[in-house]
């Protein structure tokens, strides 16, 4: 078990990697860690931090994502992790990558376009987890090479009897700009 590992029960700060603005997470929004496991509400804003009640406790651990349904967070482009990994994808000649949380176009333009300083060249996945991305469907389909439903993610970000509609909705609108 991590270090890391604390008791959402008993602390009062929990460090969030994000440093854009917060004015898109309002009063009344989910904050889900650990795939849902653990689930807060936001009750009010600081300038640079949320107030939060705990709705769902549980042990938080390193490394475990978070998920805020219905809200738009200002994500600039790629990070250097992502340009490593890329890097390390077309050094190797990998023949795909998947691109996690895609929400329009613009996400696999960024993807295209650190790919195109190298020789090789790959196919793109976009991974479709959330409602921007199924409200931008038809535009992310027209730029990759593939989608992924990940009905994990995104059935935290949606409700999850919604998940087997929209994932036969996604494949039915693949099939269509294929011609299939």
């Amino acid at each position: 078990m991590a270090d890391y590992q604390k008791d959402i029960r008993k602390s009062s700060i929990i460090p969030f990697d994000y440093r854009g603005p917060l004015g898109s997470i309002k009063k009344g929004s989910y904050i889900y860690i650990d795939d849902g496991n653990i689930a807060l509400i936001v009750e009010g804003r600081k300038k640079d931090s949320l107030i939060t009640k705990v709705v769902v406790p549980g042990p938080i651990k390193e490394r475990k994502g978070i998920n805020m349904p219905d809200v738009r967070l200002d994500f600039k482009g790629l990070t250097i992790k992502d340009a490593a990994h890329i890097r390390f994808c077309m050094e190797n000649r990998i023949d795909f990558i998947a691109q996690s949380f895609v929400r329009s176009e613009d996400d696999i333009f960024a993807l295209q376009r650190e790919m195109s300083c190298y020789e090789h060249k790959c196919e793109v996945i976009a991974k479709i987890e959330n409602r921007e991305g199924i409200k931008n469907i038809d535009s992310i389909i027209a730029v990759c090479d593939g989608i992924m439903v990940a009905r994990g993610d995104m059935g935290i970000s949606i409700p999850v009897y919604e998940v087997p509609m929209v994932q036969k909705e996604i494949i039915k609108r693949c099939n269509r700009a294929k011609n299939l």
